[in-house]
């Protein structure tokens, strides 16, 4: 773009001065026999000697007769061998020298790998998820670490990126409604990025848990302990304790939810590919994310049903994922689905944020009361990431510690933690002081205090 600017700008005042000397003298209009050409075709002319100038190739097809003429094309060709030669020249190999540098770094690193795993005998499924980390974090990560980059940030700044990614979840996790906001703040500053790798298990039932997981992007699947299968939605919490206080909260299912999803038809998701979370409640589970319109995909959920006709009204938010970017919401709609529903085909409207209709979603839905067999004894669930994920860690060793301090701060006397008048202080009292009387009774009594504070 530069350089198409500057070529401009030196066509225009080539022609300029060819253009004012063909009065008097011959320029390279008159020597090109261009005087009588039109004005477009001399600017062209002028363009194409200015273009081979600035870039230094120096064709010269067009003359440069007067001495006006020889003066600012030498201008021209110092301009062109700055910028050119020398500027160009320099970002390339800048370009270059970097990327040659990172892709050396990777390739020693890998093949230091290689080497080390040769010789330790290691297996060869764990080699394989070994290099596959390595071309995810080079290819997919480019190199970028997120620890790193957060700790180059203030303290109050790194705080700030982080509520910004994991306050919403963590503020709607049935788990923490006990706390305030300021609480959540607080557990937000002991939050570290996490990378989950292919296969690694987050949470195992029966097995203690000593992180929770904010879910950011990738994909995770749970399995409770009869085996129903769920794809984790973005933002949720994943660990014992979540899970534990929602069921203590919403009680244990009663009902088994199966959505059909048929086919998706959307107005708004033209940049990316949609996808469907359903929600019951804080129960959330996600779809596949789809190309095309036909989803033929089935969720299965387990659900608590209060209503005395046995309804249950399910939500529908409907995302587009993309690729290096955050996921957009395309829209929301919601389907009531009774015992008496023979899973028929519905269609439900899915409507954006002003309430415009942006698509439709045909499927069929079909609610049974649990089995014995299938009735959910314990919250814990088997939470294993299918891709790299990447999540934020919070332990709960931090969250114990902050509230082993809320629960000694609720059960300390406010007024206990006041500092005594004069405690520890020795006044000297001059003339002035010794004037004046201080008389607590009447704020002691309006308080309710006793005289001993």
């Amino acid at each position: 773009m530069i350089i198409l600017i500057l070529t401009h700008w030196f066509s225009c005042s080539f022609h300029f001065i060819g253009d004012q000397g063909a009065e008097f003298d011959d320029t390279w209009i008159i020597v090109d026999e261009m005087q009588h050409e039109s004005l477009g075709r001399r600017y062209l002319r002028s363009f194409y000697w200015s273009l081979y100038t600035i870039t230094t190739i120096g064709y010269g097809s067009v003359p440069v007769i007067s001495i006006h003429e020889r003066l600012f094309s030498m201008l021209a060709m110092a301009v062109g061998a700055v910028i050119c030669d020398a500027g160009l020249t320099a970002v390339l190999a800048s370009i270059l020298q970097n990327k040659d540098k990172q892709a050396g770094t990777n390739n020693r690193r890998i093949q230091c790998t290689k080497l080390f795993m040769a010789t330790n005998d290691v297996d060869e499924r764990l080699q394989s998820k070994i290099l596959e980390y390595f071309a995810y974090a080079d290819d997919e990560m480019r190199n970028i670490d997120e620890t790193d980059i957060l700790n180059d940030f203030s303290s109050s700044l790194r705080s700030e990126v982080l509520s910004h990614f994991s306050f919403d979840s963590l503020r709607d996790c049935t788990y923490f409604d006990d706390i305030s906001d300021g609480a959540i703040f607080s557990l937000i500053k002991n939050l570290e990025p996490y990378l989950a790798v292919t296969g690694e298990k987050l949470s195992v039932i029966g097995e203690p848990c000593y992180d929770l997981y904010v879910f950011q992007k990738g994909s995770v699947r749970t399995k409770d302990a009869t085996g129903a299968i769920a794809n984790v939605a973005e933002g949720d919490i994943i660990g014992h304790l979540a899970t534990q206080a929602k069921s203590h909260r919403e009680g244990l299912p009663t009902h088994s939810l199966e959505i059909n999803l048929i086919s998706a038809n959307f107005s708004k998701s033209k940049n990316g590919n949609p996808y469907v979370i359903v929600k019951n409640g804080r129960y959330r589970c996600r779809s596949l994310i789809k190309s095309t319109r036909n989803w033929m995909e089935t969720i299965d959920m387990k659900v608590k049903v209060e209503n005395a006709d046995n309804s249950h009204k399910t939500e529908l938010i409907v995302k587009e994922w993309r690729k290096r970017q955050n996921h957009v919401v395309v829209g929301y709609g919601e389907i009531i689905v009774t015992e008496s529903s023979l899973g028929d085909v519905m269609v439900c409207p899915i409507h954006d944020d002003r309430g415009r209709n942006v698509g439709t979603i045909e499927l069929r839905a079909k609610l049974c009361r649990l089995s014995a067999y299938d009735a959910l004894t314990s919250h814990e669930m088997t939470s294993t990431a299918l891709s790299f994920s990447h999540l934020y860690r919070l332990p709960i060793s931090a969250d114990k510690e902050l509230r082993k301090y809320l629960d000694l701060s609720r059960r300390s006397n406010f007024v206990e933690r006041i500092p005594q008048v004069g405690e520890g202080i020795e006044v000297e009292k001059d003339s002035t002081d010794a004037a004046v009387d201080w008389d607590l009774s009447i704020e002691r009594e309006g308080l309710g205090l006793s005289n001993n504070v």
